[in-house]
């Protein structure tokens, strides 16, 4: 890579920065992202936890969550207080490293052109912006770990290093541990993988390679592992079931998912109200007057651009774009399954918030 290519890429990530900074002191610190102070504070109660005489080491926050990120904060913490800024900052930072690492994964896959943008998509993508800044999820180190792994992974096809190897299955059981259901991400990039480069899979299937990457993948995981093995397979059991939801009702949540209109009413309020606040910045105003001159707009394009990039295979079959697609288009298939699973999951919890009147832990 060059220096003027590093130089373009570092701007575009301060960009990115700059713009979800608006955001960092406004929106509202949600419940799921305020968790990890369950493992950093006495008054906290983290799912399960290992002691060492009197210091508690929380393990798992709940059943399918883990402490990484708690981790992180309880140092963090020790040398700043916990405001918004010291909260959201370095996901921020860490979403923009993603930036980097998806230009890298194109970059080595398909070519310059198509990784800058990639990237550049990806940067502007509204979505991806407010779901980092507000680590709700919580993703960001879902993202960082599947994109440096994949990066990883790459490097250990075209040159064969098993360290290349053993880093990237770290860094997918650090996933695991982090967040259980990174299980459908993992899933859904092996049955893409299957599918679209058989006799690349078959190349890499040794022993020795079999025995490092599932070694590699149950050291980064293995506060997860110990953690079903002390409460027998508790991650799953509480965790995987079938929903009875229509298939009609599944779908028009993965469409509202994927084109962003269903964080209105979860993110921000789906109305402005009686009083709506007024523009205090010039970039309020900005943003005022382009919403506006293009009608309010309340989705964004990201359905299109899937059902464009289906239709494009029948294009670019027998060109070299065809198993990117594919692979990108089977892993998305995949992950979006689970997509409505969640998306159905906290429609379905805020429902018996309402008529509880009360909240879930």
């Amino acid at each position: 890579m060059t220096r003027r290519t590093q130089c373009a890429l570092i701007v575009v990530a301060l960009a990115f920065v700059a713009i979800g900074m608006l955001f960092v002191p406004r929106l509202g610190i949600e419940a799921d992202e305020a968790i990890i102070t369950n493992g950093i504070y006495d008054h906290g109660d983290p799912w399960y936890s290992w002691k060492f005489a009197d210091v508690e080491l929380p393990i798992m926050l709940i059943s399918y969550l883990g402490a990484l990120k708690a981790w992180f904060y309880n140092g963090l913490f020790l040398f700043m207080p916990p405001r918004p800024i010291v909260l959201r900052l370095p996901m921020l930072l860490l979403a923009a490293a993603s930036l980097w690492l998806f230009f890298e994964l194109l970059n080595r896959t398909i070519g310059r052109r198509a990784a800058w943008i990639g990237a550049l998509l990806l940067a502007t993508d509204t979505s991806y912006l407010l779901l980092n800044t507000a680590d709700y999820g919580p993703v960001t180190l879902q993202f960082l770990f599947k994109l440096g792994a994949l990066v990883l992974l790459v490097r250990f096809h075209k040159a064969g290093s098993k360290q290349d190897l053993a880093y990237a299955f770290v860094l997918l059981g650090l996933g695991l541990w982090d967040k259980a259901v990174f299980a459908w991400v993992l899933f859904g990039l092996a049955i893409a993988a299957v599918a679209v480069f058989p006799r690349e899979m078959r190349k890499h299937l040794s022993p020795a390679n079999i025995g490092v990457a599932v070694a590699a993948m149950l050291a980064g995981a293995l506060p997860l592992v110990i953690y079903n093995i002390a409460r027998p397979l508790e991650t799953l059991r509480s965790n995987a079931r079938v929903e009875q939801a229509a298939v009609l009702g599944k779908a028009a949540l993965l469409r509202r998912t994927m084109d962003g209109s269903v964080m209105f009413g979860f993110l921000t309020s789906a109305e402005p109200g009686p009083q709506p606040g007024q523009p205090n910045h010039w970039y309020q105003s900005l943003s005022l007057v382009a919403s506006r001159w293009t009608l309010h707009p309340r989705r964004n394009l990201m359905l299109f651009a899937a059902i464009g990039s289906a239709f494009s295979l029948i294009w670019l079959w027998n060109s070299p774009a065809r198993q990117p697609i594919l692979f990108g288009l089977i892993c998305a298939s995949v992950v979006g399954l689970y997509s409505a699973q969640l998306v159905n999951s906290w429609m379905h919890r805020a429902d018996q918030i309402i008529l509880t009147g009360g909240s879930h832990g």
